[in-house]
């Protein structure tokens, strides 16, 4: 298997859209607001030309692949180790915060916990996020404005716009504001600790529950790797490349080409490539799968050298797992 393409699950949300232009046509079996597309979840539908079978589940398929597949840091791996969505906002989500590896081993029975990046794929005028917290906070004031809403005040606020990258390291405290498309990228956990929701119902109709004990566990007062990310240029013939994050646990990386251009996979590790706008063709060999806005695809640790051939002007993210996943990095 070179290469494989994942389906997208959509997922409603109180704070989701009725709309996921331009990535999608909205599911017509859903009535709510659809709030997050998962593309690598192990129950999406994946789709393996030339492997049999050529359907099954990114879980089913894990299991199937070969340590020179999954990549010679990641062979030993149970759980598929990343999961990405599209996030679509009409409105505010909670303010939260996400355990780290120890606490969600200890505490959540999980292999691990959640460091996020989030990539701003379209933005409306005046979008923000609001991640950490403003220096000065104790852990004390912390703890008196949970559940609060000047907790919003105690966090950085940071306007964001297209092309945007801002990562969040477990602990952080942060919120996502309304009108924006991004792609998260995170370890694979959907452990969450809500803070404040804004006293708002969920899609029963009633208050969703906050964790405030579990919260102040893990929240930290200060994180300064968290916030925008500045890219690194690499060189690459054809293709606008940059690299956003270099770890703990993953590798993030943006591509913008118009023209053919070929990426070298790391046999140390699988890639996942997402397009955030664009439509053409990647090639692995005899392998080849189309692509369009909002498809993502899995490229074996094994492919060697991959081409990607657009036939519009394409933006696409790459993502690869680092082999410290059920480990926490000190400092």
């Amino acid at each position: 298997m070179a290469l494989a393409k994942l389906l997208p699950e959509f997922h409603p949300r109180p704070w989701g859209r009725r709309s996921l232009a331009p990535l999608y046509t909205i599911p017509t079996d859903t009535a709510e607001p659809i709030g997050e597309a998962w593309l690598s979840s192990v129950s999406c539908r994946v789709l393996c030309p030339g492997r049999s079978p050529s359907e099954g589940t990114l879980g089913e398929l894990w299991a199937q692949m070969t340590a020179a597949e999954r990549g010679s840091e990641l062979a030993g791996l149970e759980r598929f180790p990343l999961l990405l969505k599209f996030i679509f906002t009409a409105e505010k989500l909670s303010v939260q915060v996400h355990p780290d590896n120890a606490y969600a081993q200890r505490h959540e029975n999980e292999p691990w916990g959640k460091t996020e990046m989030w990539y701003v794929v379209a933005a409306e005028a005046e979008a923000w996020v609001r991640v950490g917290l403003k220096p000065g906070t104790t852990r004390a004031e912390l703890q008196r404005i949970f559940g609060k809403p000047e907790l919003e005040d105690a966090l950085h606020h940071i306007p964001v716009q297209a092309g945007d990258a801002v990562f969040v390291p477990a602990g952080t405290v942060h919120a996502i504001g309304p009108g924006l498309c991004l792609c998260e990228i995170q370890q694979y956990s959907d452990v969450t600790y809500r803070i404040y929701d804004y006293d708002r119902p969920g899609l029963d109709g009633r208050k969703r529950a906050l964790h405030t004990q579990q919260a102040l566990a893990v929240a930290r007062v200060e994180t300064p790797e968290a916030g925008r990310v500045a890219p690194m240029r690499l060189a690459l013939p054809n293709c606008k490349a940059e690299r956003f994050v270099s770890g703990p646990y993953f590798v993030v990386e943006r591509y913008r080409s118009e023209s053919v251009c070929e990426l070298t996979i790391d046999p140390r590790r699988f890639s996942l490539l997402v397009f955030c706008s664009g439509q053409g063709r990647v090639s692995a060999g005899q392998s080849g799968l189309d692509y369009a806005a909002g498809d993502a695809l899995l490229v074996s640790a094994d492919s060697g050298r991959i081409a990607i051939e657009p036939t519009l002007p394409t933006e696409f993210l790459r993502a690869s797992a680092l082999g410290v996943q059920g480990r926490d990095i000190a400092g």
